[in-house]
């Protein structure tokens, strides 16, 4: 499934990159579709944001969106860890097995921020990028 395959290969990309590792809680605080319960700040979520198959040729030509965002303490440190997400993949290039890619771009920003149940204040700073992806 290429949207398995994609996942892999953004996941690949983000933990490959060591200024971006060296910024999160660990090496593996990179997560697929939510953290977990215990997961320690600062950390990276990605997710199928939206996107499928275009079906406007015979190729597999497809155009996924993925939410791709950092949770920290501070406002600060999750828009650096924002930044660098964006370093790498905004006109970025990602290899994803059997597929050719078109173009990776950053297409929306996003923030936030919540009250954990203990309290603290939680920061999330994001975007919606956008894979073109041929086969």
């Amino acid at each position: 499934m290429t949207l398995n395959l994609l996942a892999t290969s953004i996941y690949s990309k983000l933990s490959g990159d060591s200024t971006l590792t060296a910024m999160l809680a660990t090496t593996t605080s990179i997560y697929s579709i939510r953290a977990p319960e215990d997961a320690v700040y600062p950390y990276i979520v990605y997710s199928l944001f939206y996107g499928g198959v275009l079906n406007i040729n015979p190729s597999d030509l497809r155009e996924p969106s993925y939410f791709i965002r950092a949770y920290a303490t501070t406002a600060k440190v999750a828009g650096n860890i924002q930044t660098q997400i964006a370093t790498l993949l905004h006109k970025g290039t990602i290899t994803v097995t059997g597929y050719t890619l078109i173009a990776s771009e950053l297409t929306e920003e996003l923030e936030g921020d919540e009250i954990t149940d203990a309290g603290r204040s939680i920061y999330m700073r994001g975007g919606v990028y956008r894979f073109q992806l041929d086969s």
